[in-house]
């Protein structure tokens, strides 16, 4: 019964036209990122290797572009274009946010589609006429001040969502966009890697196509109405007044944590710390095949497994959960979501620890499945946080809770990398130290996220 009121709600609720022209949107742009994986630092190796054996008067072959001093120099060259491009799309996704709160969304995505287009579209850009220094690649990040590129169209996408739907829909909602972003990711790394056998260009053109393709359903949004709220989602941030008897007693305890301060510092750490915890995975690949002496290949095989696991678990499982804790439990969005979030960095936490610990690739793998399935930690993270802000400004939430996981990552990144070295550092060691700290981070979530389901 719950399950069939759950497909009601979704049919007569907000399965709307703008809600599958958003999706379509998060779709296209995942799609268009997903298909550049390889061939982008492909293009940059190319160009890197044609600049160096010009400035030495030699011809080049793509053996030589193998060499030690062309890779160091691409190494240098991603190092800065990557690091400038996230410093320019954090620093453009507040504005954007309060752009597209004042301004509509409409007009905002135009101008992130646009800066999208332009910042992929540089770089064979540089590649194709010759003349230009290797320096210009450095350009790039400077389109992203037009609308902050794809780092920022998520952020807008979710706040074009929230603005059609209520705090009972938002997991489910949430929970099928980040399906869609899986299947992107799923499919896009296969055919850029096909594509690119065949001439490097294509997957350029196909990312282009589908970054194109965006202006359509953008264009075909309705207006920005705001959705009117009801009366459970009309209260302002932690009122004090809900259920003030119960709390009354125990106020000292709990005030600090009910306050809007606290639940704001707590829900953009939680994603601080989650994003610092997921650049694990960049070393998930690296660590089985030293660990385990598999080839690279095998080993990558692990992320198509998470394709897998994530597309049930967003499709599936967290709308599942939703429905039965709203229509059987009886238990209110803000519990639930919260709810939701603990038992998800619960499972991320006991997943990391079996990755860290594992002593065979079935144990391994095992505990990659018991991470991915609490993968949506983060969406009801945002569906709670969402409901606690007027929708008016939907669009500098997501912004900065965007801003905030990139910022996770740009630190997590270096502290990653070097807990990898140390675990590879000694012959006998046989713990994955990144999977160490990552479990860590996401105990201390699960710690503070109790604390708020406590307090409320």
């Amino acid at each position: 019964m719950a399950n069939i009121a759950c497909f009601r709600q979704l049919r007569n609720g907000w399965l709307t036209v703008d809600f599958w022209l958003c999706t379509a949107l998060m779709f296209l742009v995942e799609f268009g990122c997903a298909l550049l994986g390889a061939p982008s630092p492909r293009l940059l190796e190319m160009a890197v290797c044609r600049d160096y054996y010009q400035k030495s008067e030699n011809v080049s072959s793509p053996h030589d572009c193998k060499t030690q001093e062309v890779q160091i120099r691409l190494g240098f060259v991603l190092t800065v274009l990557s690091t400038c491009s996230i410093l320019a799309a954090t620093l453009m996704q507040i504005p954007m946010g309060v752009f597209a709160d004042k301004n509509g969304r409409r007009a905002a995505l135009l101008l992130n589609i646009t800066s999208t287009i332009l910042y992929w579209g540089w770089i064979p850009f540089v590649t194709i006429f010759t003349s230009l220094p290797i320096w210009a690649l450095y350009i790039a990040p400077v389109f992203l001040f037009i609308g902050g590129g794809p780092w920022a169209s998520g952020a807008l996408v979710f706040s074009a969502i929230n603005r059609q739907i209520h705090s009972s829909q938002r997991t489910p909602a949430f929970s099928i966009m980040e399906a869609v972003s899986s299947i992107a990711d799923l499919v896009g790394p296969a055919l850029g890697a096909f594509t690119m056998e065949n001439h490097i260009w294509l997957p350029f053109l196909l990312a282009t196509l589908s970054f194109t393709l965006m202006f359509v359903p953008a264009l075909l949004l309705g207006d920005d109405e705001v959705f009117q709220s009801t009366s459970s989602e009309a209260q302002p941030l932690l009122d004090d007044n809900i259920g003030a008897p119960s709390y009354s007693r125990d106020s000292r305890r709990v005030g600090f944590i009910r306050s809007a301060t606290a639940i704001y510092g707590i829900s953009f750490g939680s994603f601080f710390l989650v994003s610092l915890a997921r650049d694990s995975n960049n070393f998930l690949i690296p660590w089985i095949s030293w660990r385990f002496h598999e080839s690279m290949a095998r080993a990558g095989l692990i992320f198509s497994l998470r394709a897998i696991v994530s597309s049930v678990v967003f499709f599936v499982l967290l709308p599942l959960a939703s429905s039965f804790a709203t229509n059987v439990m009886c238990v209110g969005s803000f519990a639930r979501d919260l709810f939701i979030s603990a038992s998800s960095a619960l499972l991320l936490c006991v997943g990391s620890i079996m990755i860290a610990l594992s002593s065979n690739i079935s144990t391994l793998v095992v505990g990659f499945c018991v991470a991915t399935l609490g993968s949506g930690a983060t969406v009801s993270l945002r569906a709670f946080l969402a409901s606690k802000v007027d929708k008016s400004f939907s669009g500098r939430v997501f912004a900065a809770i965007s801003a905030t996981s990139t910022i996770g990552s740009l630190v997590g990144m270096p502290l990653m990398g070097t807990l990898y070295s140390l675990s590879i550092s000694k012959e006998a060691s046989d713990v994955s130290l990144p999977f160490v700290m990552a479990a860590a981070s996401y105990f201390l979530v699960l710690c503070v996220i109790g604390s708020v389901q406590f307090a409320i």
